[in-house]
This record gives structure tokens, C-alpha cells and sequence, in this order.
């Protein structure tokens, strides 16, 4: 199989139909003879959107719905959906569909070519790439990335991007490594891979904002700055070198009139700092 897409949903019913129509109408063309998958992993939202995946999964193999019994945060939703993939290559891809799925074939266009290369990542605010986004929400967004990128260890354009590709032979093992559950999880991610020196690039992507988003500015942003201290402080103190320390697993059993397919989700669980 050459592609899993990983899909994280929190009550995401309004939004997710057109993004898997669209996403399925791409892949039957595109992957006809290598292969791919789907997962959404349901992160224990209260509105139909674990209905509307099984549904749509009923005439549709390649779509598997993995749910959470509890909303776990973004984080926790993609380690989990990485954990379960098969591809050989993984795209974490949001929700919304603020980016075509078209544009996956850019990321892995990078990895195909430079064996080298181990993620490839989009970037909304760079170059030739189309940004439809708040000035405000697109200030701050800066500011955050410029704080990232201090994190990290090298200069990111663009750490909060959800279109993001990696092998997943060799960038799997760390994702296991990681602790963080809510929207840092890419920041600790990336400042892992490149504590273990693995190259990773960065491609200029068209994006527009989808109403509905879930990230609140002022909330949301207050608890970021603070994660990205403990992902500072847990470097400096090398906890990254520690897995995680228990894994639980969780089998989502389908309905009898559910016909979608549920995976054995294999996901970390960790304690907050």
C-alpha cells in the first residue's frame, strides 16, 4: 500500500462529507494500483460525525474509522491514526480540507525523490502559495511559529499546517515517543525528528480558512506557549529519549447496521504535565 491518510475529527459532521467525497474521488484515480487507506479517528466527538463515517465507509473499503471514547485532543487523535496506518507513506491531513488533496502528490513527489527526505511538510505563508486567512489569525500564527521554530531547533515556516507527509517506516518510532495530546503535538513531532537528524522539507501550498474552525485564538493560543515550555523543558531534561510509558488498546466493535470498518486502535496514553 503506498499512502495512509490520517484524518483527525472532533465534531467535525458539518464539515468532514465533502472532504472524504472529494478525497475518495481523488484516490480511486490516483492510487488505483498501489493501494491506499483512509482513517478518521473520531475523537470522541458528540455529533454524528462517527454516524456519517460509517455510513460513507459502508460502500467504501478503503475508509477505516477509528473512535476514541473520549475527546483526547488533536494530538492524540493523529498518534493514533499514524499507529494504525499501513502505507508507506502517511498524510496527516485536517479535517476541513482547507488544502486540496491534490496537492498531497507535492509532499510526496519530494519523498519519492530524495531518499534522504523523511517528512515534507506545507507551508501557507511562503512563496507562491495561496492564503486565504485572517490578519489577525495570520499575525499571531507567525508569532507562534517564530516561538516553534526556537523549539524545534531549526527555522519553521509553518509548524501548524495540517498537510503534513512522512515515511512511515522511519518517522513511526518517534511518533510512539511522543507525549503531547493538543495542537503542539506537530511542534514536539518535528523538534524530535530533527533531534534524531533526519531531514525533512518544507512546500508552499494553497490554503483557505473553512468556517467551523475548533482553535480558539486567545484559548487555545494561552495553552500552546505553554506546551511549547514543557516540549523546551522536557528537551532540556531528555525525557524525549523515554517512550511513553503505557500503551492501551481500544477495539471499536461496528453496530449491526454499521457497515464501515473499525480498526484495533493502538494509541498511548499519557499523563499531562
Amino acid at each position: 500500500m503506498l499512502l495512509s491518510i490520517v484524518i483527525p475529527a472532533w465534531n467535525e459532521q458539518a464539515r468532514l462529507l465533502a472532504v472524504l467525497q472529494t478525497t475518495r474521488k481523488y484516490c480511486e484515480t490516483m492510487f488505483a494500483t498501489t493501494g491506499y487507506e483512509v482513517i478518521v479517528v473520531d475523537d470522541g466527538s458528540r455529533d454524528g460525525t462517527a454516524a456519517l463515517v460509517s455510513t460513507q465507509a459502508s460502500g467504501w473499503a478503503e475508509l477505516r474509522l477509528i473512535s476514541l471514547p473520549e475527546n483526547r485532543g488533536k494530538g492524540a487523535a493523529v498518534r493514533t491514526g499514524c499507529v494504525n496506518a499501513r502505507g508507506e507513506f502517511v498524510l496527516i491531513y485536517d479535517a476541513d480540507g482547507a488544502t486540496p488533496i491534490e496537492q498531497e502528490a507535492v509532499l510526496r513527489s519530494e519523498l519519492t525523490e530524495r531518499s534522504d527526505l523523511h517528512l515534507a511538510m506545507g507551508v501557507r505563508y511562503r512563496g507562491t502559495a495561496e492564503v486565504h486567512m485572517g490578519l489577525i489569525r495570520r499575525g499571531l500564527g507567525q508569532i507562534f511559529t517564530y516561538c516553534a521554530s526556537r523549539v524545534v531547533g531549526r527555522p519553521c515556516a509553518d509548524t501548524q499546517c495540517g498537510f503534513k507527509m512522512f515515511r512511515r517506516e522511519t518517522i513511526l518510532p518517534i511518533i510512539k515517543h511522543c507525549r503531547e495530546s493538543g495542537y503542539t503535538f506537530d511542534v514536539e513531532l518535528l523538534a524530535a525528528i530533527h533531534r534524531h537528524g533526519l531531514a525533512m522539507c518544507e512546500c508552499s501550498i494553497p490554503w483557505t480558512a473553512v468556517p467551523g474552525s475548533k482553535v480558539s485564538i486567545i484559548r487555545d493560543g494561552v495553552v500552546m506557549l505553554w506546551r511549547l515550555f514543557v516540549i523546551r523543558l522536557r528537551q532540556l531534561m531528555n525525557v524525549f529519549e523515554r517512550p511513553v510509558k503505557t500503551t492501551e488498546r481500544i477495539l471499536s466493535v461496528p453496530t449491526p447496521s454499521a457497515g464501515s470498518m473499525h480498526a484495533l486502535a493502538a494509541f498511548e496514553r499519557t499523563a499531562h504535565d
